[in-house]
């Protein structure tokens, strides 16, 4: 009768104690992510008999709570979270411990933002998901890493692991080198996963993570903003690469440190199949190349060479052997001969103040060295920006020198404003062009150069002011309709464009009466809405600039030897407050 009397009391027990029931565990879930007045919502099969079987209503309450916050927390990307909860191991990781997957969710969300949807479809896939309950800080870790690198239009690293198992794969693996590739390489780790993905440097990093790591992390900082460039440069050598990175990675941070802002054509060169299979085939030549742009055109324009060009250019990676039939046949005038004196204007330079690092530079500084002396280099450097020196006779450098300081000049203004991102060296032959002009003496000739647009405005500024008004104004620089490039790279900072239209206008009173504008830059003619024209509006001067790809062939002057055109190789306009002018005006 006792026996009987206790088995009631304990049946009455159980019957006050919830189901934990799959239904049950799926009505409490969906309770919790509902959004007001919305429709249910989908709870994973997987997580509710997870849940269902730790026949803990406790433990339901604790995963109701963390759902609530995962949904809220993801917004619009709660569907592709929830999905991630669908993975069986990521499951009952959240059955066991709610608060901490919910908080790996939310952070991974946070970093991700518009790429979560990216970020939780491949958290969710099975080569990330049997890692994450062992390893979940450290593979959240690597993901707030990838998403504070991430760009968002893009969808980037995440896009590349939600689509590629081999990647997923490779961070479940090795976590702690994706956090710190990505810390280093910031938003230039979209570039470095592609390497990984499409290049062949997936297996490297697997079989030789600490010393694949280190390269990647030395790659990045070294080269800070332009990391982008440095990975796209290495896309073809990952067999080079995996010999020995740190060899591959001091030799190519080398070169790169000699081409100095003629980077992006180093870059691009390298990306020419023909040239990347001879570079592998002999890795000495990275450096030889580098040396070459310092000097000579041998290489230039060789970067979009294709197929048919093939035995072109095999032929002139011959001659890398031999610099002097380089400096012979190619090499910059002024400059070449100087090629091996480089470590003297090196010296130089740095004195000056120059603080980067630039074979053609410290070559500019040789033949200014031997040309008008080491202190008048530093001197004209300091006064103009000049670090091309090589672009100037002797009597232009000498010139210059002698009007430092209070010295006036009576003679009408023509300032030529010169760039510091030449990747062609084509500027280098404007010293003939302009000859007849300084030979005239009809004008108080100064120059200087600019690698952003605050310098340019500067520098015009301070001469406008100091000789009272520009009378001709040359500015050089690669062109396109849109932009003057006076420095490396696309960096709006680098470029005078069309964005810069209300900068301009603020240089409108530095113009004596009648003064011309000469575009030595391609393209910058082309159509009535070019940066052209749209100066020449801004300024209210007469201007002259080609249309197409051009270089100018001669200044036409009149008989007191002062200019009143400019004639193009092809394609040259001419406009006066923004209207183009017909040919003979």
């Amino acid at each position: 009768m006792a026996m009987r009397q206790k088995e009631k009391e304990g049946s009455a027990k159980l019957s006050l104690t919830p189901s934990i029931e799959p239904s049950y565990v799926q009505k409490q879930l969906q309770e919790a992510v509902r959004t007001e007045g919305g429709p249910a919502i989908e709870i994973p099969e997987e997580l509710i008999n997870a849940v269902s079987k730790t026949r803990s209503p406790a433990k339901l309450a604790e995963v109701s709570e963390a759902l609530a916050k995962i949904a809220e927390s993801a917004g619009k990307y709660s569907k592709e979270a929830l999905a991630a909860l669908a993975s069986a191991e990521i499951a009952q990781a959240f059955a066991t411990e709610p608060e901490k997957v919910a908080e790996a969710f939310l952070r991974i969300r946070e970093a991700a933002g518009k790429n979560a949807g990216y970020a939780f479809a491949a958290l969710g896939e099975k080569e990330i998901a049997l890692a994450f309950s062992p390893n979940m800080e450290t593979i959240t870790d690597a993901f707030v890493a990838l998403g504070r690198t991430t760009k968002a239009a893009l969808g980037g690293a995440f896009r590349e692991l939600s689509t590629d198992s081999g990647l997923r794969t490779l961070l479940a693996k090795k976590p702690e080198s994706f956090i710190r590739i990505a810390h280093a390489a910031g938003t230039a780790m979209d570039t470095a996963i592609l390497l990984l993905t499409r290049n062949g440097y997936a297996p490297i990093l697997e079989g030789k993570s600490e010393e694949t790591t280190d390269a990647f992390v030395r790659i990045a900082q070294e080269a800070g903003n332009s990391a982008s460039a440095y990975f796209f440069g290495m896309q073809d050598f990952a067999g080079l690469f995996a010999k020995s990175p740190k060899r591959f990675t001091e030799t190519y941070l080398e070169a790169a440190s000699i081409c100095g802002r003629k980077k992006s054509a180093f870059f691009g060169f390298l990306s020419n199949k023909t040239v990347s299979g001879a570079v592998s085939a002999d890795s000495s030549k990275l450096l030889k190349i580098a040396e070459a742009l310092s000097y000579s055109t041998l290489l230039l324009g060789m970067e979009e060479a294709g197929e048919k060009d093939k035995e072109k250019i095999l032929k002139r990676l011959d001659m890398l052997n031999e610099p002097e039939n380089i400096a012979r046949e190619y090499g910059i005038p002024r400059l070449a001969g100087y090629r091996g004196k480089w470590r003297q204007g090196k010296k130089l330079a740095r004195k000056a103040g120059v603080t980067s690092e630039d074979r053609e530079v410290f070559i500019n500084f040789a033949y200014a060295k031997d040309t008008i002396g080491a202190q008048k280099t530093g001197a004209i450097y300091k006064e103009y920006g000049i670090e091309y020196f090589a672009r100037y006779t002797k009597e232009e450098l000498e010139s210059l020198y002698a009007h430092i300081g209070e010295k006036g000049d009576p003679r009408p203004l023509m300032l030529v404003a010169g760039n510091k991102g030449d990747q062609t060296g084509a500027f280098y032959r404007e010293a003939d062009t302009r000859a007849p002009v300084i030979a005239a003496e009809s004008y108080n000739a100064i120059f200087f150069e600019a690698e952003t647009e605050q310098e340019f405005y500067e520098f015009t500024r301070k001469f406008a002011d100091k000789y009272f008004g520009i009378s001709v104004l040359v500015i050089g620089g690669h062109g396109s309709a849109d932009s003057i490039r006076l420095g490396p790279g696309s960096r709006e900072e680098n470029l005078l464009d069309l964005s810069d239209l209300d900068e301009l206008r603020n240089l409108y009173g530095l113009f004596a009466e009648g003064a011309i504008v000469i575009l030595d830059s391609c393209s910058t003619g082309e159509g009535k809405k070019a940066i052209g024209p749209k100066v020449s509006e801004a300024w209210e001067v007469l201007l002259l600039s080609p249309e197409v790809p051009a270089y100018i062939r001669e200044f036409v002057m009149d008989d007191m030897g002062l200019i009143t055109d400019a004639a193009y190789n092809e394609g040259g306009k001419r406009f006066y407050k923004g209207e183009e002018l017909p040919a003979g005006r």
